[in-house]
């Protein structure tokens, strides 16, 4: 007896089975996609070799939620209260001086890169899929854009690692996101409802746990936020799905470990640049839902630890405008002074400022001089074999406590 079935269910049937089956995947594909744009290639040697294999493994492992938090992203763990001010001026001061106490670890580095981009140095084509070199790095060899090369740190004072994150005029990209974390949080708590389950009253700041810089308490939702420099940089992240998030180990450590029935993750992408709109000035403020995230390496994803440093490309939904947040004056430089002489004290803050530790010039002759000491270094490492129980598959540390 033959049985037919309706040819628009057996497609429905394949496609299902497709997605199902390429999730784990396309997980695969993209975190190869990222070692090949770093250029790190399993035929050079043991090192890329090892390392190409065992970040494969253990970012499946982490897709998976099969690891414990122990011993990464430690801050995404420390409660500080959440009673969130009223105030847009004191909501910055509030996360900036938040940020200390999240990020406390027992030391603290500042990060070179010999190239001076931090960027990695290939691309691959929408259109061939080919491997290609950028522009900015054609000048390079390839001994000088490999990433286990590349990339130095030197240890400082935590009040000196701050002082650079939220000082630094040539990187002011850290505080305008703690800046405007603070505005959007003020106004949303007070102002809006869930966009979720549509309540009010429930929206709380969560800024010291991954992926949750707010959520609601009513139906677990969770919002991310983002600044871009304008309306203008909000539309090409969207258009071209470039928009780097956080950890790729914590986001599935929430996605495995959610308690509640339904919730959503959203992305909340706050235009930095004020509009004139119907008389009032305002900033645009847009949502899309998190679908899922994509895994990015970053240059401290090579500095060969137990447990491998791994952000994020957000794919997310439509976008769609959710609210225009009335403009407050606010002096950044005042508050951001402030913050960091209550978080540490005004001594230090006087003694790093006579430093003028922003001084290009002997910034790059110290950077210079740090990539001569890196060359010796990997070189002497590289002549030697690589240890393999190093690489004995970091997504076997689940299993294990430090």
């Amino acid at each position: 007896m033959n049985v037919e079935f309706p040819l628009n269910l057996i497609i429905l049937s394949f496609y299902l089975q497709k997605a199902k089956m390429s999730s784990e995947q396309r997980v695969r594909e993209e975190i190869r996609k990222s070692l090949q744009i770093w250029g790190v290639d399993p035929q050079r040697n043991d090192l890329h070799n090892f390392f190409f294999s065992d970040t494969i493994d253990t970012v499946v492992s982490y897709y998976h939620g099969h690891h414990d938090s122990t011993d990464n992203d430690k801050c995404a763990k420390k409660k500080i209260s959440t009673k969130f001010p009223p105030k847009v001026v004191d909501a910055i001061r509030y996360v900036l001086m938040a940020a200390p106490q999240i990020l406390d670890k027992e030391s603290y580095h500042l990060r070179h890169d010999r190239l001076g981009n931090f960027y990695p140095p290939y691309f691959i084509g929408k259109r061939d899929g080919n491997l290609c070199k950028s522009k900015d790095m054609k000048m390079f060899s390839k001994e000088e854009i490999d990433p286990f090369k590349r990339f130095t740190k030197t240890e400082v004072s935590k009040a000196e690692y701050f002082y650079r994150q939220w000082f630094d005029p040539n990187n002011p990209s850290y505080l305008e996101g703690l800046v405007f974390e603070g505005i959007v949080t003020c106004h949303v708590i007070q102002k809006e409802a869930c966009y979720n389950c549509k309540k009010r009253g429930g929206l709380e700041w969560n800024g010291d746990i991954a992926w949750q810089d707010m959520w609601c308490r009513y139906c677990g939702s969770s919002y991310e936020i983002k600044s871009k420099a304008s309306l203008e940089a909000i539309e090409k992240v969207f258009d071209r799905n470039s928009l780097n998030g956080g950890s790729f180990f914590m986001y599935h450590q929430h996605r495995h470990n959610e308690i509640y029935s339904n919730p959503k993750r959203y992305v909340i992408v706050v235009s930095r640049s004020s509009k004139k709109t119907f008389g009032k000035v305002m900033w645009p403020t847009y949502i899309a839902e998190i679908k899922t995230v994509k895994p990015r390496l970053h240059d401290k994803s090579f500095d060969l630890k137990p447990r491998l440093k791994l952000g994020t490309t957000i794919v997310a939904g439509k976008k769609k405008l959710w609210m225009c947040i009335p403009f407050v004056e606010y002096d950044i430089e005042s508050i951001a002074k402030d913050a960091f002489q209550q978080s540490f004290s005004e001594q230090e803050w006087s003694e790093l400022n006579q430093r003028q530790i922003f001084d290009n010039s002997s910034e790059h002759k110290s950077n210079q001089e740090k990539s001569t000491n890196v060359d010796s270094l990997c070189n002497d490492m590289q002549a030697l074999s690589v240890d393999r129980d190093f690489f004995w598959n970091r997504s076997r540390l689940s299993n294990t406590k430090k």
